[in-house]
């Protein structure tokens, strides 16, 4: 039997007991596992092996793992007080299976608040508490340090926890997808497929843009390309419209890697109506892995982020903060992945191998 495949049950089999110790109460909450060198001893397996099982409690909401301290077992049935979820909207598959997962996971069912750009948070907060009573919020877009401070201000005895999202320049708890290595790994699709005319289509002026942006350029210099951008916002009519502007002033690019999978299929339309052919002449990446982007023509090429594990880390982030209020700030980052589908499917056979990037 390989290496790789005994590993794979050695730490499956560490999870199992840990998982059957937990649910059995053999192991209590709040109840400090042993260090991982003694695990490994018993076990017979290396620290690396050990720390993977813990990985997959940590991720299910089972254990939390505090450094310098150790690794606890957490009450998957105690409450961590009544959860508000603030999202932008529920019209988006994005958001709505954020709610969705919360639902699932959660101990109690969240308090949804949907926040048009135009309203502060901390004013949105204040109305929702009017109408239900909540001691944490998850926020899923960027919000700014003034903000923030007006947040903590107004409600002094309330937890934010970002998801996917963050507050500029300082430092909070949140949970996010590495999004610079999402954008490397959609880049690097494309380069691999012959392709050189690589364009990112979004902008900078949000931190989520900003690192897919730049994980875009840092792919496309380790390649020797040139890093191009079409300014548009993460959606569908906003890239449909810069991508037909790029267009008419000749850019031809053969790769696009957008922001979002909406600006993704904006751009897509966009394409096909100026008889640009996805993915023969032009493959197309997005991000997200929305529901719309699968049923699409052709079916969307995406960055996937692991919503399942996040909101579970977030979800056992509150309750080990509700009983442990002191904790340190955590900020953990997922591993996206790559999902190739029709829009990036077809290698690129250049017609002249010194094409470059130019209108």
């Amino acid at each position: 039997m390989k290496k790789e495949h005994l590993c794979e049950l050695s730490y499956s089999k560490i999870a199992a007991d840990l998982r059957s110790a937990i649910d059995s109460r053999h192991l209590s909450p709040g109840e400090m596992l042993l260090p991982e060198r003694e695990l490994a001893r018993r076990y017979s397996v290396s620290i690396g092996t050990v720390r993977r099982g813990i990985r997959t409690l940590v991720e299910e909401g089972r254990l939390r793992k505090r450094q310098g301290l150790g690794t606890f077992v957490l009450n998957r049935t105690e409450t961590s007080g009544a959860i508000a979820l603030l999202l932008p909207t529920l019209q988006l598959s994005y958001y709505a299976r954020i709610a969705e997962l919360v639902e699932k996971y959660g101990s109690s069912e969240p308090f949804i608040i949907t926040n048009p750009d135009d309203v502060p948070v901390s004013r949105r907060i204040s109305i929702a508490l009017k109408r239900r009573g909540f001691r944490n919020v998850i926020i899923t877009h960027e919000i700014s340090s003034e903000e923030y401070d007006r947040c903590r201000r107004h409600f002094p005895g309330m937890e934010f926890f970002f998801f996917d999202s963050g507050v500029s320049g300082l430092p909070v708890n949140s949970v996010c997808s590495d999004e610079i290595e999402g954008a490397r790994l959609a880049v690097t699709h494309l380069l691999n497929q012959g392709r050189r005319r690589i364009v990112f289509l979004g902008n900078t002026r949000f931190a989520n843009g900003r690192r897919r942006a730049l994980g875009c350029r840092l792919a496309l210099e380790n390649a020797g390309e040139k890093f191009h951008l079409i300014d548009s916002d993460v959606h569908y009519s906003s890239a449909y419209a810069a991508m037909q502007n790029a267009l008419a002033r000749g850019l031809r690019p053969t790769g696009i890697f957008a922001v979002t999978d909406m600006a993704a299929m904006g751009g897509i339309s966009a394409l096909r109506e100026a008889g640009v052919r996805v993915p023969e002449d032009c493959a197309v990446i997005g991000y997200s892995n929305l529901a719309e982007g699968k049923n699409f023509t052709p079916a969307l090429s995406t960055i996937e982020t692991d919503l399942d594990g996040m909101v579970r880390y977030t979800l056992s982030e509150i309750a080990f903060r509700t009983a442990h209020p002191e904790t340190e700030l955590s900020q953990v980052r997922f591993q996206p992945r790559l999902i190739v589908r029709a829009s990036s499917s077809t290698i690129h056979q250049p017609f002249n191998k010194q094409e470059s990037c130019h209108e």
